[in-house]
């Protein structure tokens, strides 16, 4: 029997044309805030990273239709911060290209200030004890200069548990109660970051 590409080559074109979609979709702007200004929020420094944290500050905004700017996709920031340098000093500098790349103002970088996890075991070593802190921090840089233009602090937040000893203990930025810190630490300090970033997108001034 005779083979043929023809097959091979028209699901290669299927997979093309698929992948050209999903790229474009990537970076387009997120849906709910059809008009104004695009900010770009990103899961950086690499080394203050918390998985999760870029998400949540997303989600908050484009659940606000009156906050008056747009975002840039989720997805497209997702692949950005697995394919540059948001290492230390490097940080801001990626920030501000890669929000460039999309036509976003304003890069805003979230991640943990404060991370830590102390674990103590029982004397029967069948217990064991796991208190966790966290600190989240925003930071905005401006896309034009690549200049830190705004640091937001919040406050250390702290939980502690009691648990089996037999159980694995999960990498800390996936710890249970890390993750609710970290969900309760980015509302706290979302409203000052969306001030923040209304100032210096000069939406206030034209209401």
């Amino acid at each position: 029997m005779k083979r043929t590409a023809h097959g091979f080559t028209v699901k290669l074109i299927f997979g093309v044309a698929v992948w050209a979609v999903l790229l474009l979709s990537g970076c387009a702007p997120s849906a709910g805030n059809q008009g104004g200004p695009l900010v770009a929020i990103l899961n950086a420094p690499s080394e203050s990273l918390l998985p999760g944290s870029a998400e949540r500050l997303q989600q908050a905004f484009a659940k606000d239709p009156t906050i008056g700017f747009r975002l840039v996709s989720g997805g497209a920031m997702r692949f950005q911060e697995t394919h540059n340098d948001f290492f230390h000093s490097r940080a801001a500098g990626t920030a501000g290209r890669v929000a460039r790349s999309y036509g976003a103002q304003i890069a805003v970088m979230v991640g943990a200030e404060q991370l830590t996890r102390d674990v103590t075991v029982s004397d029967d070593h069948q217990t064991r004890r796991v208190e966790v802190s966290v600190q989240m921090k925003a930071t905005l840089v401006d896309a034009a200069t690549d200049d830190v233009v705004a640091t937001q602090y919040g406050v250390v937040l702290q939980a502690s548990r009691r648990e089996s000893n037999q159980q694995p203990l999960v990498d800390i930025k996936f710890d249970p109660d890390v993750r609710a810190l970290r969900d309760q630490g980015v509302d706290a300090i979302g409203r000052t970051v969306e001030a923040n970033l209304r100032d210096r997108l000069g939406l206030d001034s034209v209401e």
